[in-house]
């Protein structure tokens, strides 16, 4: 093996390249997207969350806990990747207005951009539609599921706390992967 030195100093702009498939959820902060991310041939699945417009301060609590979020490593929270940034003016009109930007931002000379949270893609389902699928069917969830979902998200919830506080914890935000690995 070819040993490299010398790497440590380097930054670099990456060549990511994100493709939006198709609208998978909104919630009350914004709308919730299925995107390829890929770079030199190789591709993965992942969300990517809108964050509807804020103000100055808000973008800037928001990447404070972007930062910390991304930082977080727990078999029981969706993986954070970080952030990336639209300029509202190249968006199509009617996402502007989907996700809530104000009409002073759709100027060309607007700096301001739509922030998108760049998350792991959980395939499977999220607790809120178990809940609701059980129900349609006439059974109640099984008392020893209900306490594995949540005894998993108390872990998660227990792990994060130490640097950031969950502010939307709900049966929409708890995700079951195909494998029946409860995430936050």
């Amino acid at each position: 093996m070819i040993e490299i030195r010398g790497l440590e100093t380097i930054t670099f702009d990456s060549s990511v390249r994100y493709r939006i498939l198709e609208e998978i959820g909104r919630g009350g902060m914004g709308v919730v997207y299925l995107a390829e991310r890929s770079c030199k041939g190789v591709s993965d699945l992942v969300v990517l969350k809108t964050i509807r417009s804020l103000s100055r301060e808000e973008e800037d609590h928001l990447r404070s806990e972007a930062n910390i979020a991304t930082g977080l490593r727990h078999e029981n929270i969706v993986k954070t990747y970080g952030l990336e940034a639209l300029p509202f003016h190249i968006l199509p009109p009617d996402l502007v207005a989907r996700v809530g930007a104000p009409s002073s931002t759709r100027r060309v000379d607007d700096p301001r951009d739509l922030l998108l949270i760049v998350m792991d893609y959980v395939e499977g389902v999220s607790l809120h539609r178990l809940l609701t699928d059980h129900i349609h069917r006439g059974y109640l969830l099984p008392v020893p599921l209900g306490a594995f979902v949540i005894a998993r998200v108390c872990r998660a919830l227990a792990y994060a706390h130490t640097w950031i506080i969950h502010r939307d914890i709900s049966p929409d935000n708890v995700l079951i992967n195909r494998h029946g690995v409860c995430k936050l």
